[in-house]
């Protein structure tokens, strides 16, 4: 497996949420970085907080200490959610998520109401049984398969 550079340093990608390279999709882009994140893709705050991309605001402060100038939408060719043991992955040097909120919000509501868990913990903690499979059977884990619209039959 392809390697990539994480909150904790390099990591093995052990498998993909999403993975459709040919798929046409809009972005939100963050400025002045560029990093483009599908709008519920989970990115990180300076407090530590993982944030729905598209509930990021200029001024905001990234983890990396950059300040949000501006904020775009754009369309771009393929998706991809690459899955890390520590659930992270630096892109145009900010720190995001490997995962996205399924509602749009940062935590798990019902019936309007915050549970106070977070879509990043609760998305690495049910990729746990996951993980470990790919530990152990790395051959199984790079043959995955993927709905039609790249979705991990996995997910």
């Amino acid at each position: 497996g392809d390697k990539v550079l994480t909150q904790k340093g390099f990591e093995t990608i052990y498998s993909f949420g999403h993975y459709s390279p040919k798929e046409q999709a809009q972005f939100v882009q963050l400025l002045p970085s560029r990093i483009e994140l599908s709008s519920t893709h989970l990115i990180f705050l300076e407090d530590g907080r993982a944030v729905t991309a598209e509930s990021v605001e200029v001024g905001d402060i990234l983890l990396s200490g950059e300040l949000v100038t501006g904020k775009r939408y754009v369309t771009s060719q393929g998706l991809f959610a690459p899955f890390t043991a520590s659930g992270t992955i630096i892109a145009n040097g900010q720190v995001a998520s490997s995962y996205v909120s399924l509602q749009g919000t940062p935590e798990l509501e019902i019936n309007g109401w915050s549970t106070g868990f977070s879509y990043q913990w609760m998305a690495h903690a049910f990729e746990v049984p996951h993980r470990l499979w790919c530990l152990m059977m790395r051959d199984v884990c790079l043959k995955e398969s993927y709905t039609s619209d790249g979705i991990s039959t996995w997910v």
